[in-house]
């Protein structure tokens, strides 16, 4: 299912400028999807970084951006003094929309890529997902923040 490389096989290449502590890219079992999750560090605690999805020419791109913003997420970390280190996912669409029965299957298959991490990652909403998102990758695997409320929990957020 996931090709997953450490940074020591990257050593020289993209990867080595962010030192990423792990990439994992995979094609969504459901969607063939590229989805890319890079964890930046997780010294002080699970890395946290929101999960997008976007249009992109090449899956390459996506891995630029999963690797910028996971060394970023960890630098906002460690100034907002939180236990956790950054990371970030990122799902590369292909060109032209994409129709709700093709994104459902994406968040699917990008629960599953985070749930792999098994609590190393937590992800949240980002550009082109929600909490609506969050809420079923969270269902799926415990691993999600910034999730849509169901009734009972907005009733109770209104009473407090």
């Amino acid at each position: 299912m996931a090709q997953t490389t450490g940074v020591t096989d990257l050593e020289g290449t993209l990867a080595g400028a962010w030192e990423p502590e792990q990439i994992t890219v995979v094609r969504g079992a459901r969607t063939g999807v590229p989805i890319i999750v890079a964890v930046h560090s997780t010294v002080l605690g699970p890395a946290i970084g929101g999960c997008r999805f976007r249009h992109s020419p090449s899956w390459q791109g996506g891995l630029t951006d999963a690797l910028a913003l996971s060394a970023a997420m960890t630098d906002k970390c460690s100034l907002a003094d939180l236990d956790h280190g950054g990371g970030k996912t990122v799902a590369v669409l292909p060109p032209g929309p994409v129709d709700p029965a093709s994104r459902a299957a994406l968040v699917l298959d990008t629960s599953d890529v985070v749930g792999s991490f098994t609590g190393r990652y937590l992800t949240g909403p980002d550009i082109g997902t929600g909490p609506a998102d969050m809420l079923i990758i969270f269902q799926r695997t415990g691993y999600a923040f910034c999730r849509a409320l169901g009734p009972a929990r907005r009733r109770r957020a209104r009473l407090r």
